[in-house]
Order: C-alpha cells, then structure tokens, then sequence
C-alpha cells in the first residue's frame, strides 16, 4: 500500500511574482539614478560657485599683507594721526633645512652630526632664541619649525625698528637668512600726543578705526589689504617651492583726511580748557568747540579730561586710577570699562545739558524778528514771578525793576524772559526753536553725535503747560547738544543762516591728489541779516561793559552771553550747575564762534 509522503513539497514562485519583484527592483534603482542625476544637476548648475570656492580653499593659502592706513592732517598739513613702519616677522620651516647648523653661533663647528641631528639642533636654537628676543612661547614656537612644509609662519607682528635691527643681526650671525623674511607692516601713531584726541578717535590692534574719525572715515582712511596666495596640498601643507604656485597682489594704500583743525586755536583751547577745569574741580568734564561761523568748519574741539589716543587704553585721570585701585573682580572690570568709555566719549557731540542763560540770545532773537519786541520793551522784575503755581526767581534772587530788553538781556534777568516768552507764545516759540536746529542732529561728519530727541518740549505741550514755555524761555526745562548750541550761535552771528558744521575739509589719494571736497552748507535761513546784526550789537555791548564782562578781550570786541543752569535730573546736589559761555568775535563782523561748558564745577 502506498503512503503519501509527509514532507512539505517545494514550489516554485509564480512567474507573475518574479516578474512584480523586478519590476519593484527596477523601479527603486530608477528612483535613485534620478535622484543622483537631478543633485547632480543641481550641484552643477546651482552651487557650482559654492562648490569652487570651497575646492580653492582647500587648494590655497591665502595671507593677508596690511594696507597702509592713510594719515590724517590739521588744516596746515600738520600730521595728527599717521602709520608709522613696522615689521612682520615670517619663518619658512620648510627652508631650515638648507640652512648649515654649523653657522649657529656658539656651537661646536667640529662637532659631527647627522642630517637629522644638525636640524633638531637648529630648531631648537631658533624656538629658544626668538622665545627669549620677542617674549613668546618656546614650545610653540619649536613646533612651527617642524612645519616643513610651510613657508609662511607668523612669527611676530607690530615689530618695531629696534627689535627688527635685533632680529635681524641675529639671522645673520646664525646663518639663518633662508628661513626667514621680514613683511613691512603699520602701526598707528598719533605724532601730537593727546591733541584733538577726541576727535581724532584711535585704532585697534588689527588697525580697523574704533572711535572719533577714525572710525568714521574707516571706509577711507584703511585702504585695501593685498594677499600673498600660495597653492597647497591637500592635507594643508604649501606645495613645493620647485612649483611656480604664488601670486602676490599688492596692497592699496588708504586715502589721507585734511581736517579743519586749526593746530594753534587747538592748541589754545586745550590749554585754557584744561586750566579751567582744573582751577574749577569740574566734575564731568569741560568741552569748548571753535567754529567758523560762515562755513562751519570745526576750528577747535576739546575735551578735557581725555586721553592719549597712542596708549587709549589706560586711564588718563589719576584720581580715576586711584579710585579703580580699590577695586577688585567684576566690580573693577566694570569701572575700568565705564572710565575707558567715558574718556573717549567726545562730550562735545555725544551729551546733552540745559543751556540755562545762553538761551536768552535765542528767545531775543525770537521776539525781534517777529516784531513783537524792540529794545524799548519793557518789563518789571520784583525778584521772581508766579506762572501757573510755580514761583521763577531772578538770578540775582534781587528786586530789578523795571528793564528794557537791552539791560534784560544784559543782567540776564529770568523773569523777564518769561514775560517775553509768554509774548511770542508756544506757537512761535516752537517754529524758531526748530529752525535754530534745537530738534534735529546737526549733521556734524563725526561718529556718535546724540539726538536730544525726547529732551525738549513739544508744541502741544508748551501750548498746554504755560509754565513749560515760562521755563524754555530762559533756558531750562530741556536739552541740547553742545554742538547743537555752537552751530545755533554761529547763525547768531553770521546774518540768520544755519550751517553744518563739519571737521574734514578734503580727501587726499595716497600721491596726495585731492579726491574730494567739502563745500559749506547753509540748511536755511532763521533770522533777518538786521536782526542778526542788532544782536550782535546787544551781545556786544553785554561783554564790553555788561554782564559777561569776564569775556572781555583787549583790543577786539567780543560778543557773547554766559549761563549757569540747573542740573535738575541730578538728585545728590541740588547746586549742581552746568557753567556755559558761547559768543562769537569780532562783534562788528564775526568770523569765529565759540562755546565754552564746564559740567558740574
């Protein structure tokens, strides 16, 4: 009898699965070609740039050569800020090897060494005595002699004339010459110490501008850095130098400014600022700025206390010193950072204050260009006056009288100037106010000038807060700019016109051709010529005889008006003032303005 077999009988896969399984099979492998041909494309056509720059990085050694900052010069021509030369230091590991250790000085010239011993020798010679010549780290440095397949390894930057003549004397009694090289670089320098330091600004270590004109004219002044481009292989080393692969491209030098610094008015003001404030014990600085007061060009500009823009960034003030000594950790590192910024900082442009009595020449100005004033305009002074609930006291805290507009102006009589104020009403108070360029920069070609937007009323408020306008109209109660300040009082006194003032006069090429010129400009007219010559008449008169008589130069008539104001945002001390002067000379045909500001004597 036969039995069927119990085994599980193998079939074969159905034609029409095989056929489904290579169909899958084929499918999946057409997915991906198309895939791999569209990236492709996409690589091709889309990031081929990408793709080339990244194979010539890897292919090329690029270093950078210093361009040659342009220099900056008074309106005489008198160098201010220059680059002086100084050297990079450069090792070409892969050319110790043709070097003779038997030339190294003090060696044992009988002495026999193997090929391998003679170059550990001299890299062992070079990493000690450049360790020792330039300060640096020996182990370092032995490891950048075993590079050798590099021929362009830093050394030293910023060497200056004394070491590079050491240094050199020291490759030529060693024998050394193959191995190194010697690139011309710059340094800046500022030839008249500390000078219109803070208009000048200063320069980092990588000698990019970092604050005042430097920084500005950064664009200008740094030139374009050339390159020395050397092929590599593909593990970063430079190819052999029985291979052509390097290509120098030389650096353009940067154009050179011509300031409107005058360097003996520069000179003056610093002087006589610097004795000031320390005849005076000011507190936060003085600033005094001389203009020409058709033009606008920026004469004089100090600040003082300031700094040496050749070592920026010690600290200048001995008392400053002296209190940072006494501190320690994160408290110190944060004073030291506030007593850098602040002595850099040109107060000139960068701070505001309360202009106080100075003010008084603008609301005069108001009032007679309009009309609504002459100098026959009389108003009491009983010592103060009541506005709105708030009590205005007189300067001279005195019973005055009665006061025209000239012995008003004169005596610098607070309550008459409200009453005057409060004649030319918030309306047209306002419209002058912001054409005198009290609302706006001044556009001043400087780096960091401040707006004082936000620090002055508005016109609705003074229209709505009769004590606002009472207040603003002798020189309190909000904020300018002292170039803000000096630029209104030059159209005081040069026939009602507003000019921008500005402090680079030409832009010279490195041959010294002139590239550019800055031409005057006149903003608008705010007053009449007459109007404009009648003050000068009253300020005049206040100098010569009146109240700012402390202005007084013999032999000019010099015109101008003095202010003490409150520094009313200051909580510790309420005899906080801000002391001012701002005037212009001669009084009969002025050609120079000038402001005078001690915060906080």
């Amino acid at each position: 009898m036969n039995k069927k077999s119990s085994s599980p009988t193998t079939r074969t896969a159905p034609r029409q699965m095989r056929v489904r399984a290579q169909i899958a099979v084929w499918l999946v492998v057409g997915i991906l070609f198309t895939a791999n041909i569209l990236r492709l494309g996409w690589l091709q056509i889309f990031e081929a740039e990408d793709w080339q720059r990244r194979a010539v990085s890897q292919q090329l050694s690029d270093t950078v050569v210093s361009a040659k900052r342009g220099p900056i010069y008074a309106s005489n021509m008198q160098p201010l800020a220059e680059s002086a030369d100084v050297w990079k230091i450069i090792m070409s590991p892969k050319n110790i090897a043709g070097c003779n250790w038997k030339n190294l000085e003090g060696v044992d010239k009988d002495k026999e060494l193997s090929k391998e011993e003679g170059l550990e020798l001299m890299r062992r010679r070079i990493a000690k005595d450049l360790a020792e010549m330039f300060q640096l780290d020996e182990d370092e440095l032995y490891e950048q002699t075993g590079k050798t397949y590099s021929q362009y390894e830093v050394i030293k930057s910023k060497v200056e004339y004394k070491d590079k003549n050491e240094f050199s004397d020291w490759v030529n009694k060693n024998g050394l010459s193959y191995a190194f090289y010697i690139i011309t670089d710059y340094k800046r320098y500022y030839p008249q110490g500390s000078m219109a330091a803070n208009v000048l600004g200063f320069t980092g270590s990588d000698n990019n501008g970092l604050y005042g004109l430097e920084i500005k004219y950064e664009s200008v002044l740094s030139g374009t850095p050339g390159r020395i481009v050397t092929a590599q292989n593909g593990i970063g080393n430079e190819m052999p130098t029985t291979m052509e692969y390097t290509k120098v491209v030389d650096a353009v030098n940067g154009y050179g400014l011509v300031t409107t610094i005058d360097p003996t008015v520069q000179m003056y003001t610093e002087k006589y600022l610097a004795e000031a404030v320390e005849a005076t014990g000011v507190l936060n600085r003085g600033v005094a700025i001389v203009m020409d007061v058709d033009s606008g060009a920026v004469l004089g500009m100090s600040t003082k206390g300031d700094y040496d823009p050749n070592d920026p960034f010690t600290i200048a003030n001995p008392k400053t010193e002296e209190m940072l000594a006494t501190l320690a950790g994160d408290e110190k590192a944060a004073a030291v950072s506030a007593a850098r910024q602040l002595q850099w900082n040109n107060k000139a442009i960068t701070e505001t204050y309360e202009p106080g009595s100075v003010f008084k020449v603008f609301t005069t100005a108001m009032a007679l260009e309009e009309g609504l004033a002459t100098e026959n305009t009389s108003f009491a002074c009983r010592g103060s006056i009541n506005v709105a609930g708030w009590n205005i006291s007189c300067h001279t805290r005195s019973h005055m009288g009665i006061l025209n507009l000239r012995q008003a102006v004169s005596n610098s009589c607070n309550p008459y100037f409200v009453q005057l104020g409060l004649k030319i009403g918030a309306s047209t108070y306002y419209k002058y106010f912001n054409g005198f360029g009290f609302t706006e920069k001044t556009g001043i070609d400087m780096q960091g000038e401040m707006s004082n937007e936000g620090l002055y009323h508005s016109a609705s408020t003074l229209a709505q807060t009769e004590s606002s306008l009472a207040t603003a109209s002798f020189g309190q109660t909000f904020k300018v700019t002292p170039i803000q300040m000096i630029t209104a009082m030059c159209s005081i006194a040069n026939g009602g016109k507003l000019v921008t003032p500005y402090v680079v006069s030409k832009v010279l090429d490195s041959d010294g051709n002139v590239v550019s010129e800055t031409q005057p400009k006149i903003k608008r007219q705010i007053i009449s010529a007459d109007t404009s010559r009648h003050l000068c008449d009253i300020l005049g008169d206040i100098v010569n005889g009146g109240g700012s008589k402390n202005a007084y130069v013999a032999g000019y008539r010099v015109a101008g008006k003095t202010g003490t104001s409150e520094k009313r945002d200051t909580v510790e001390n309420e005899d906080d003032v801000v002391a001012s002067f701002s005037g212009f000379a001669p009084a009969d045909d002025p050609k120079v303005a000038v402001l005078v500001l001690l915060d906080d004597p």
